[in-house]
């Protein structure tokens, strides 16, 4: 990302801007693309009748964890740090 405290030489604010959403953008594509299938997999796992009852709650922790910490990595990524 650039430093918009430091005057970049030859930039205006406006390209700045959009170099850096530009970036936001592509970055926001791949981590879709490391996301995606996980997703899926387990939204499939969630919404379908392949686990047994008792086993619903334990796996929901898991998800609900596994959410926390891919939403981290999610949000790192996209801001490049």
């Amino acid at each position: 990302l650039p430093n918009f405290t430091q005057p970049s030489v030859g930039k205006s604010l406006m390209e700045l801007l959009l170099s850096t959403t530009s970036a936001a953008d592509i970055r926001n594509q791949e981590v879709t693309l490391l996301f995606q299938n996980i997703a899926c997999i387990l939204d499939d796992a969630t919404n379908g009748d392949c686990l047994q009852q008792h086993l619903l709650k334990p796996f929901c922790e898991f998800i609900a964890d596994l959410n926390t910490v891919a939403r981290r990595y999610f949000e790192c990524h996209v801001r490049d740090t």
